[in-house]
Order: structure tokens, then C-alpha cells, then sequence
């Protein structure tokens, strides 16, 4: 009955209880008023034994299941670090970038230019520490085994969740700092800018002090540019002629000079931001400015050679 009705064998303890329970002492076998039992005990029997393939297999699925887990969970406790590190880098660049708007006003054209550059490589620093937790918080989602996947991407969106959202603060947090950089940059090209204006201001002033004090005409003063002769006034000349000349410039009457050097043109004049009633002059110490800057003017001014020249 068990093989041929129930395709089932049934195991020699659940036989044993069956013909203790369903056996009379003495008797050889079930009798035909117990045979609807017997088929009862069998069928249970039967489920008795498949309730417990299912409960082992239960059990190693969830131990399986647990395994992998613990395994996400740590990956997960690896991600949370690299987080850290990340949240660490933004709130260094963003104490960067906090007082640049103070510092910008008392910093000259190229120290806000080289602060800048520093603080654009902490920021690139802190962009990469957080496209890297991202990567990784991206990468805890895969290879899943298909048996589990829909339970382990539950536990992980449960257990990842604050993660995601340090890392959605940490975007507009990065972005506030480029900008804030950006801009601190932008205020450093312009004074820059102003900064180069001044100085071919007060270079001219020098070269046509110097002209009128020692008499030169357009000749004389492009060969005390040149002092090698070559025809061309290049950077390294016009530097030279800057640390050699006289920077203190003092007022002079030049009624008693020669015509070329007693009647500047008006051009020169406004050049040379001078009013002869008013007896301008430039002061010692910003005039000593331009031998010290006189390369960055060249490279500010690429014409100044010929307003020298001319």
C-alpha cells in the first residue's frame, strides 16, 4: 500500500509505531476494520517525513541566507568608513573656502592666485574620497545570489539607507565650496588686472623720469633697454633696466634740458600721470615695487616695449 498508493517507503520507526499502534499482541497484521487508519497513519507518515526534508532545507537556506548577511553587513560597515572619510575631506575644503572672502582683501593678485589653487586641490581631493564611497555604496547591490536577492537588497536599502543620505547631503556641500572657490578666483583675475594697470602706470612714470634725467632720446632709451645690442627688448632686459634705474622720483624743472627732453608730447604726459603746477611725484617705495614686479608686467602688458620705444 505505502509503495503502490502513496509512492512512499515508509522508515522503520514510523513502521514500528504504525504496528504498535495498529497491531493487536499476537496478531499478524493490521485486521480490514483498521485498514482506513492504516492509510491515515501512512499518509501522516508520509507528510512527517516531508515536513522534515522542508524544515532542513528551511534551515540551510536560512543559514546560507544569514551568511550572506553578515558578509553584505560588513561590506556594508566598510562603506561607513569610507563615508567617514568622505564627510572628513568636504568639511576640510568647506574650512578652506570659509574665510577666503575675508583674506581676499588684504592678499594680492597672486597669493589669492596660489591660495586658490590650494584650495581647488582639497576640493578635488574631497570630490574623488566621494565619488569613491559612492562607487562602493553602488557596488554593495551586486552579485547577489538570485535565491536571496530580493531579501538581501531589503536589508541592504534598510541598513545602507543613512549612508545614502550623508552621501545626498555631501553633493550640494561640494558644490557650495567649488562655487565659493570659483569666485575667490574670479576677485583674484580682477585685482590682478587692476594690479597690472597700476604698475604700467608707474613703470611709465619711471622709464620717463628716468629719460628726462639723463637726457635720452627715443635712441638712447631703447639701447639702455637693449644692452645687448640684439635689436629686441626681451623680458630678462626689461627687468635689468628696471633694477638699474632711479625709482625715487622727485620733481624737476626742465625748462634748461634739451627740446626733445623739455617738451613731452601730451601722451606722455597722461602716461606719466603728471602736472608740472602741481608738482606730482611718485613715492620711493612704490616706485621700488616695479624693478621687484617689472616680470610680471612684461607678461601683463605685452605692448610695453613699444610704449617704451615710442
Amino acid at each position: 500500500m505505502a509503495t503502490g498508493e502513496f509512492k512512499f517507503t515508509v522508515p522503520e520507526d514510523a513502521l514500528t509505531r504504525i504496528w504498535k499502534n495498529m497491531v493487536e499482541e499476537g496478531a499478524r497484521g493490521v485486521t480490514m476494520e483498521r485498514f482506513q487508519w492504516l492509510r491515515v497513519m501512512i499518509g501522516a507518515a508520509r507528510e512527517g517525513e516531508r515536513d522534515d526534508k522542508r524544515r532542513v532545507e528551511r534551515e540551510e537556506k536560512e543559514s546560507i541566507f544569514q551568511g550572506l548577511k553578515n558578509e553584505l553587513a560588513d561590506k556594508i560597515k566598510e562603506a561607513s568608513f569610507t563615508v567617514d572619510e568622505a564627510d572628513k575631506a568636504v568639511g576640510i575644503a568647506e574650512q578652506n573656502v570659509q574665510p577666503l572672502q575675508l583674506k581676499a582683501k588684504a592678499m594680492s593678485a597672486s597669493a589669492m592666485m596660489e591660495l586658490a589653487d590650494e584650495v581647488d586641490e582639497v576640493i578635488k581631493e574631497a570630490k574623488a574620497s566621494v565619488t569613491q564611497s559612492r562607487k562602493q555604496i553602488d557596488t554593495l547591490g551586486e552579485g547577489f545570489d538570485a535565491r536571496f536577492a530580493n531579501d538581501l537588497q531589503a536589508f541592504l536599502a534598510s541598513q545602507a539607507k543613512q549612508l545614502e543620505i550623508r552621501m545626498g547631503r555631501m553633493e550640494p556641500r561640494l558644490g557650495r565650496t567649488t562655487n565659493l572657490s570659483s569666485r575667490f578666483r574670479e576677485q583674484a583675475l580682477r585685482k590682478r588686472t587692476v594690479e597690472a594697470e597700476k604698475l604700467k602706470v608707474l613703470a611709465l612714470k619711471v622709464v620717463r623720469y628716468n629719460q628726462r634725467i639723463r637726457g635720452w632720446g627715443k635712441d638712447a632709451l631703447f639701447a639702455a633697454f637693449d644692452k645687448n645690442g640684439d635689436g629686441e627688448i626681451c623680458q630678462s632686459d626689461f627687468v635689468a633696466f628696471f633694477e638699474g634705474a632711479e625709482k625715487e622720483l622727485k620733481d624737476l624743472d626742465f625748462r634748461a634740458q634739451a627740446p626733445e627732453a623739455q617738451k613731452p608730447s601730451e601722451e606722455g604726459k597722461a602716461a606719466n600721470g603728471e602736472a608740472a603746477s602741481d608738482g606730482e611725484a611718485v613715492a620711493a617705495d612704490d616706485a621700488a615695487d616695479v624693478a621687484a614686479d617689472s616680470a610680471a608686467a612684461a607678461e601683463a602688458t605685452p605692448g610695453e616695449e613699444e610704449a617704451v620705444a615710442g
